[in-house]
Parts: C-alpha cells; sequence; structure tokens
C-alpha cells in the first residue's frame, strides 16, 4: 500500500524535502479502533515496522505531524511523502536521545507528558503511574531511564549504593502533615495531643511520614520516640523492602494486618491518627491497601480532620520556616548519566 501524505505549506525560511521509505510508529497499538498519535517524521531514514493501523489522515499542528490511525489487519504500509521542514530543525531532530519516563500525572507534569515542553536533544516516552507504585517498580528493579522519585527513599537508596541521580526538580509540594486525621473517642483535639497515641503511615521512611515526624516534633513537641506508630505496606510491597529498611531502636513499631488498611483501622477506631484520603481518591494500586480496602461501611461521621483549616495552618508553617516541604523529585538512572552527562542539564532546564 503507498500512502501519499500531503506537502505542508511553505514558509519563509524553510526548506522542502522528500524522502522514500517506510513509515515508522514508536508502538504497536493493540485492539484500538482509531486513535491519535504524534511523530516528527524524519527524512533520509529507512523505517520498517509492521502495524495493524493505517494512516488516513495527517495534518500538521503547532510545528507536529499528527497522524490518525485507522485499525486495519496487519500489514506493511510505504510511504512516499514531500513535506517541510525548519532546515536547522533536521540535525537535532535526527539525534534525539529517546528514553523512557515514569511520573504521576499533574499540572506541572502534564506539558511534559503531552509534548507542549519538549527537553533539547531528548524524546521522552512516558509511563503514567501512581507515584506509589513507581518508586516501588524502580527501586527495586531500576525499569526506567527516567523516574519520578521519593526524595526520602532517594537518600536511603544512595547511601546504600543504588545508582541513581536525581536532579532538583519537584513535581509534588505539599504541608504533608495537614492531611492527618483522628478519630473523635481519640481524645485528639490539638496536634500537641498525638503524644502516647497510635499513629498510622503508609510507610514510616516514605517522605510524607518523615516530613510528619519532623513537623510534629519541632512544631509541636511530638517525639517520633512518644507514640506508637503502625505501618500498612507489607515489606514485600513497600520502598523500605527494596532499601533494606529496618525500624530504628527505640521506635514503637508495628505493621498494619495484611486484611486491614489505614482507613479501616481509623473508621474502628484501631489507631489513633493518620492520614486516610486515598481512601476517597479515585483508582487504586497494589500498594497502598487504602486504595482497596476503603472501609466506606464504616462511621466516618466519628473522624475529624487535625487542622480544620489547612490553609491557615499551612500559612502558618510557610511563615515560620519560609518554604513549602518537598516530597518527589526526578531521578536518572546511573548507567544513563554516565553515558549522557548533558542530560541532567537539559531536563533541568
Amino acid at each position: 500500500v503507498t500512502l501519499c501524505l500531503p506537502p505542508q505549506t511553505r514558509r519563509q525560511g524553510q526548506e522542502r524535502f522528500a524522502f522514500r521509505g517506510e513509515v515508522v510508529f514508536d508502538r504497536t497499538f493493540q485492539n484500538v479502533p482509531h486513535l491519535a498519535f504524534q511523530r516528527t517524521v524524519v527524512a533520509d531514514g529507512a523505517f520498517l515496522e509492521t502495524m495493524n493501523h493505517v494512516v488516513v489522515q495527517l495534518s500538521y499542528v503547532n510545528g507536529r505531524h499528527r497522524i490518525l490511525l485507522q485499525r486495519l489487519p496487519s500489514i506493511r504500509y510505504h510511504a512516499i511523502a514531500t513535506q517541510t521542514r525548519t532546515a536547522e530543525s533536521q540535525d537535532p531532530a535526527m539525534a534525539r536521545l529517546t528514553l523512557s519516563f515514569v511520573t504521576g500525572t499533574n499540572e506541572r507534569v502534564a506539558p511534559l507528558v503531552e509534548g507542549g515542553v519538549r527537553p533539547e536533544g531528548v524524546e521522552l516516552i512516558p509511563t503514567l503511574s501512581d507515584p506509589s507504585e513507581t518508586f516501588w517498580r524502580q527501586l527495586n528493579f531500576g525499569e526506567f531511564e527516567v523516574s519520578e522519585m521519593s526524595l526520602s527513599s532517594y537518600l536511603i537508596a544512595r547511601s546504600r549504593g543504588m545508582d541513581m541521580m536525581a536532579i532538583p526538580v519537584f513535581p509534588s509540594r505539599r504541608f504533608m502533615h495537614t492531611q492527618l486525621s483522628y478519630h473523635a473517642d481519640s481524645g485528639i483535639d490539638r496536634p500537641e495531643d498525638i503524644a502516647g497515641k497510635r499513629i498510622g503511615v503508609g510507610e514510616y521512611q516514605q517522605t510524607a511520614a518523615l516530613w510528619t515526624r519532623g513537623i510534629l516534633e519541632h512544631d509541636f513537641g511530638v517525639s517520633q520516640y512518644g507514640v506508637h506508630w503502625y505501618m500498612e505496606r507489607s515489606d514485600e510491597l513497600s520502598h523500605g523492602g527494596a532499601t533494606g529498611f529496618t525500624p530504628p531502636d527505640g521506635i514503637s513499631f508495628q505493621r498494619v494486618p495484611p486484611d486491614k488498611s489505614l482507613a479501616s483501622m481509623l473508621v474502628a477506631n484501631e489507631i489513633d491518627v493518620a492520614a486516610v484520603h486515598r481512601a476517597f481518591q479515585k483508582g487504586s494500586n497494589i500498594i497502598d491497601r487504602s486504595t482497596r480496602i476503603r472501609a466506606h461501611e464504616g462511621d466516618w461521621s466519628r473522624i475529624r480532620p487535625l487542622f480544620p483549616d489547612r490553609i491557615a495552618e499551612g500559612k502558618r508553617f510557610f511563615e515560620q520556616h519560609g518554604y513549602i516541604p518537598a516530597n518527589h523529585a526526578y531521578i536518572i538512572r546511573g548507567d544513563i548519566h554516565r553515558k549522557h552527562p548533558w542530560l541532567a542539564f537539559n531536563l533541568y532546564k
């Protein structure tokens, strides 16, 4: 099959060129009736891949080729094309480094994932993943060349010889201690009352728990050694399982039973205080049981926010300390960083 891809409008400072070869795409799409897929077509290439979709429309929008595919029986497509591209962009486009990239999604990262922002010299192939699963996968298996990463797990991993390099870009910042809730029968009315109580965390080493421990101690006088810690994640499905976590000496530490979650234990008054917001968010993951054992049948009228005015508490913290705590960063796998030392700065920009 020969596809004639229409020439683009010629503009001042651009040159026209033609290439003969085979159309190539980055992925084979299965069981998708039709979809839009973006790719910059490169000249002078001999591209080869068997696809099960046919190009039915090609347009040129905001400097990118937008190709509409329609699913057909498996067949090979050849193309003869005349297209337009700025001369100065030819070599950089051909030289782009293609890297796997895993991240959670939010408004700060979306332009990078959707292609509105493109790091110089780099083509990122994104995988969207819940951060809990992302960190577990990367710490255990190193699957991705560029990955979002828990700051606390990164520091522990680096100290124990794991091969990764962080760049100071923080997709997630928040006042993590303001997400705590308590049971009305716990005897807690204010943060200082947490002393001696049972406090639940997803994972003791995770960045949110680290910030919570530090803020409770430094701002409210509640020592991490003066409470009883309950950790939801199992050793096998935790970030600490990959980094060799063991509870510090002197810490009262126990794990949540495998058939329960922070949400189910808090609403049943089996722990006194915990961050259980994930039980009310969309989606689930294999790491956090509160995304699966949500205990919505419990009496949630008995659960109260530790900080009823979270904005006021965030304002207090910022005025006192001068920053919003960072939760995650991005890391480059060590072998990639050594092979391409320029990559870190290009991604940072």
